[in-house]
């Protein structure tokens, strides 16, 4: 696994090169330097978080690049999530399994899901979404021109721009970055002050297993 990033470190010298150094709840564990979120198994959800928080107040950039593993069969779900929060739990902030994605009731959040199974208030069964404050009822979605479950890894930029307050997601099954973004968005993530980055990952009567193969993070 290829981790390049900062601690929260204000000189940023220092990084987070591996999984064993990431904070782990739920059924996250690390398997031969890969972070295992779950295993394709059923009612299952695992959180990773890096260790110290960010001042999003003083940000101005911040460029994020996820490489994901989802290994599944023909009915499966739920899939995962890039999540900032700043939930007064902190590093012991989960939520549930399923549809919620590992995600609900941390308030305030920013998130991006990477949704593989329909539920009622989805578009369908492939798409990505912009969930807000622990609710993974989508804000914003998109489709992604491949199936996540069928690409081997996948790799998901985010990109966010303090000034103008544009968050961006593109997704691709290689490691070269869309010129156009799948999805973009207006949303102030200084909303949320200090707050943490992780990954989450669920599973319920459906699932997959969802891994994350290497994580490059650049914020100034």
């Amino acid at each position: 696994m290829n981790f390049d990033v900062p601690s929260g470190d204000a000189d940023g010298s220092d990084l987070i090169t591996d999984c064993a150094q990431l904070v782990l709840r739920g059924g996250a564990v690390c398997v031969d330097g890969e972070l295992q979120l779950t295993t394709a198994d059923v009612n299952l959800e695992g959180l990773a978080w890096l260790p110290r928080p960010y001042d999003l107040t003083r940000v101005n950039h911040v460029a994020l690049q996820v490489r994901v593993r989802m290994v599944g069969f023909d009915f499966t779900g739920d899939g995962m999530t890039v999540i900032f929060q700043a939930d007064p739990r902190g590093l012991e902030a989960i939520g549930n399994t399923g549809r919620t994605l590992g995600i609900d009731g941390i308030t305030p959040s920013t998130a991006i899901e990477l949704d593989t199974f329909m539920n009622p208030d989805d578009p369908d069964y492939n798409h990505i979404g912009l969930d807000l404050d622990g609710n993974v009822i989508s804000t914003l979605t998109a489709d992604p021109p491949f199936e996540m479950l069928v690409a081997s890894t996948f790799s998901v930029w985010i990109d966010y721009t303090a000034a103008t307050h544009q968050l961006s997601v593109s997704l691709d099954p290689s490691t070269t970055k869309p010129i156009t973004p799948l999805l973009t968005a207006t949303e102030d993530l200084a909303r949320l002050g200090t707050a943490y980055l992780g990954v989450t990952g669920a599973t319920g009567g459906s699932y997959h297993a969802n891994s994350v193969v290497a994580w490059s993070l650049a914020i100034d």
